[in-house]
């Protein structure tokens, strides 16, 4: 048998939050692909959930990486990691600058891959064999791709002749360029938005306390004030006047209890979405993201 990576992102969730998310997500991939233990999905491994947090990875290979260096019968692995590409700042005209050089970015890289393709195209359809520009070995034209290196001394695009490599030498310097100031102005909006990050966490910080409060309440047994409607006679009821009574003193069917827990359980459905959103917000200003995945049995 053998192994396939399987890995999504997520919002830098609280740890509770993401190991709901994941079940979810797992589930559905046992719903859709059953309990394989050779599906190539989340559903092949155990329902446990490794955290990985020695580290907030620079980018995605390198937590993808990370996970990857697991075994397939290990759980679930997720580990964090920074992704600037994805922040946004609350000046349009910052957002705006950083799209026009990706898309400048994005043209030089175009223009570098067609002019390798282009050379070795040419060399190929006109020699037998290409010499490095680094060693001058000799190499079948037919056995040379655009990205492979010399067999010989293991120079890259090593077809090339010096006046096509300096080209290329050009175009590289320039895009390594173009990337340093993207990443320079990434790393400035993510210092910008520290104070909106600073107002997200107090409300995340507000409506996780909400939460925790109803989740303490839907466990107690009794709710000693305030009103519900009695899920039989549909009579309301005044619990501060009845806090000892679980059934409803009207018709002595109603269950009050369960009334009052479906109450609660809205709620934190709601205000847990909104706390989720709020992740995601985080996530695109400060552009720290959960990879989670792992190799799995197939």
């Amino acid at each position: 048998m053998g192994a396939s990576n399987y890995e999504i992102t997520y919002p830098h969730y609280s740890k509770e939050i993401l190991k709901k998310e994941v079940s979810k997500d797992r589930d559905s991939m046992i719903s859709e692909y059953g309990e394989d233990p050779y599906s190539g999905t989340w559903g092949a491994k155990d329902g446990g959930l490794d955290f990985n947090t020695n580290t907030t990875y620079n980018s995605f290979n390198e937590a993808f990486d990370k996970i990857c260096s697991y075994s397939k019968w290990d759980s679930i692995v997720a580990v964090p990691y920074i992704d600037l590409s994805k922040t946004k700042s609350s000046n349009e005209k910052s957002n705006e600058m950083i799209a026009r050089k990706k898309e400048e970015l994005q043209t030089l890289r175009n223009e570098k891959g067609s002019l390798l393709k282009t050379y070795l195209t040419e060399r190929q359809s006109k020699r037998k064999t290409v010499t490095c520009w680094k060693c001058s070995e000799k190499t079948k034209a037919d056995e040379v791709t655009v990205s492979k290196r010399c067999p010989h001394c293991n120079a890259e695009s090593f077809y090339l002749s010096l006046t096509e490599h300096k080209r290329i030498d050009l175009l590289k310097m320039k895009i390594r360029k173009l990337e340093a100031d993207i990443k320079k102005r990434e790393q400035t909006i993510v210092k910008s938005n520290q104070k909106i990050v600073a107002a997200v966490d107090t409300k995340i910080s507000k409506i996780s306390n909400e939460i925790y409060k109803l989740e303490n309440m839907s466990k107690s047994t009794t709710k000693t004030s305030g009103f519900v409607t009695c899920s039989h006679c549909k009579s309301k009821i005044n619990l501060s006047q009845s806090h000892d009574k679980e059934t409803c003193p009207v018709c002595q069917v109603g269950d009050l209890q369960n009334k009052k827990i479906s109450n609660n359980s809205s709620k934190i459905w709601t205000l847990t979405r909104t706390l989720k959103d709020l992740y995601s917000e985080k996530s695109k200003l400060t552009g720290i993201y959960w990879l989670v995945g792992g190799i799995c049995p197939s």
